[in-house]
C-alpha cells in the first residue's frame, strides 16, 4: 500500500511541475496589439518581467521573427535606460506608459553599449527588428492593447 501511495504523490509531483511550466510558459509570451493611425497591428512577444529577464533580454540572439519581440515590464513607471550590450539584432525599441507609446528610439545598434533613454516615464519598453516601427508607421500616442 505504501508502495501506490508513494506511487501516486510522485506521479501528482510531476504532474505539477508540468502545469508550472506551461503557466511559466504562458505567463512569459503572449501578443500585444498597437493601435497606429492606419491599423491594428499586433506582435507576438516573449515577456522580460523580473530583474533577471531584464538583464538578459535579448543578447546573444541572431534573430527575431519578423512581428515578434520582447517585452519589459517595469513594476513602477521610471525614465527607462536600455542598451545592446552583447545583442547582435538591430533593434527598434518602443517605450510605453500607461497603455499608450510615450516615446521610439529606431534602429539601435548591435553590440552598441550607448544607453538609449526613454527620456520621459515609460512602464514597458517593447522591442522588435529595426525598421519595424517605420514599417508599420507606429508613432508616439499610439494606443496599446496587452
Amino acid at each position: 500500500m505504501k508502495k501506490i501511495i508513494a506511487t501516486v504523490l510522485l506521479a501528482t509531483f510531476f504532474i505539477c511541475l508540468g502545469f508550472d511550466a506551461l503557466y511559466q510558459e504562458t505567463r512569459n509570451n503572449s501578443k500585444i496589439y498597437i493601435q497606429t493611425m492606419n491599423k491594428p497591428i499586433s506582435f507576438f512577444v516573449e515577456k522580460a518581467v523580473t530583474q533577471k529577464e531584464r538583464e538578459q533580454g535579448l543578447a546573444n540572439r541572431h534573430s527575431l521573427d519578423k512581428d515578434s519581440g520582447m517585452l519589459f515590464v517595469f513594476k513602477h513607471p521610471q525614465v527607462v535606460r536600455m542598451w545592446m550590450k552583447d545583442t547582435y539584432i538591430p533593434l527598434d525599441m518602443i517605450f510605453i506608459n500607461n497603455n499608450k507609446v510615450v516615446s521610439i528610439h529606431k534602429n539601435a545598434k548591435p553590440m552598441d553599449e550607448t544607453i538609449i533613454s526613454s527620456k520621459v516615464f515609460a512602464s514597458a519598453v517593447l522591442e522588435v527588428n529595426a525598421g519595424t516601427v517605420n514599417e508599420h508607421n507606429i508613432r508616439v500616442g499610439d494606443k496599446i492593447r496587452f
